[in-house]
């Protein structure tokens, strides 16, 4: 179940025994249930709620709820009278529970609501192998069927004799009677071990705690490196915009510059034009008059001669 993270996830468990009978959470003590991100040292403990053999929780995410695969553990007791501690204790795994991943990656249908729920079903599994059980034996002397240091009374030997057998319940059979015997004896207790040999199981365990802790700091200073260059080339890119925009509005500028400088160059041909006909009706103006003046200057000798023609004529 692939969802992403930042979400509050509700689950919903649903914890059965072996032979699929609803467990009994009334007289569980210790209940206790954490939810763990593989290969790191993150881990929390919900709050539960449980009715009949349901518990219900709600993992909240954001926070150190990072991006990995998450298992689910549950662990409670219950008192037992035969038990050698007097207690029984019980454990539930989930080790692939669900995955988070990154917000840019898809999560699988289903789960696109910003509160996604979970249902999980799981079996108690009781009466496991562990340390030796007691196996029945013949007494040599009374003939009898003998379970540990306990006689049970029942002869094993003759017309009347019975061999044992394993019930139903794990017990020694003898005949119809139950001998109250597990067949197999009760699972290893932290109790059975010296603080030598814990130590010496522990160590792989804390060697691969060291190690993914490690793992675990290099992938979070890589994370914290990859949000910096992050936000580094968004700020070159939120530069490179603005420069862009001072570019557009610089090419903007020139273009209208360059419209203002095309609408004057026309006024100025115009003006040139207009220039170069005044100047033309200028000369020709100039030519009509010099032209005229030479008639008048002509005229003028014309009548010089004619008075001096009429002087001379007066004169005789």
């Amino acid at each position: 179940m692939r969802i992403r993270v930042g979400k509050n996830i509700f689950f919903k468990l649903t914890v059965n025994r072996l032979n699929d009978e609803p467990e009994d959470f009334t007289d569980a003590r210790n209940v206790r249930l954490t939810i763990n991100r593989k290969y790191s040292s993150y881990q929390v403990s919900p709050p539960l709620t449980i009715h009949d053999n349901i518990i219900e929780f709600e993992f909240v995410g954001g926070g150190n709820a990072t991006s990995g695969q998450y298992e689910i553990h549950l662990y409670y007791e219950k008192l037992n009278e035969a038990s050698v501690t007097g207690i029984d204790k019980f454990y539930l795994d989930f080790c692939n529970a669900f995955i988070l991943v990154d917000l840019t990656c898809k999560e699988d249908a289903g789960f696109e609501s910003e509160s996604p729920s979970i249902n999980l079903r799981g079996v108690i599994e009781r009466n496991r192998d562990g340390k030796d059980g007691v196996t029945p034996r013949i007494d040599p002397e009374t003939k009898h069927w003998m379970i540990g240091i306990e006689d049970t009374g029942i002869v094993a030997e003759g017309k009347d004799g019975l061999t044992p057998f394993i019930g139903e319940n794990g017990n020694w059979w003898i005949g119809d009677v139950d001998t109250g015997k597990p067949s197999r004896g009760k699972a290893f207790e932290y109790s059975d071990f010296t603080e030598e040999q814990i130590e010496e199981l522990q160590e792989p365990a804390r060697a691969m705690i060291e190690a993914l802790d490690t793992l675990d700091k290099a992938v979070t200073a890589n994370e914290k490196l990859r949000i910096e260059n992050e936000v580094t080339r968004v700020s070159s890119e939120n530069d490179r915009e603005e420069s862009e925009n001072l570019r557009r509005e610089a090419e903007n500028t020139r273009a209208s510059n360059e419209e203002t400088r095309e609408t004057a160059e026309t006024g100025r041909a115009s003006a040139e034009d207009n220039r170069v006909k005044a100047e033309q009706s200028r000369v020709e103006a100039e030519n009509n008059r010099v032209k005229a003046e030479n008639t008048r200057v002509e005229k003028e000798n014309e009548r010089q001669t004619a008075e001096n023609t009429r002087d001379t004529n007066e004169q005789s």
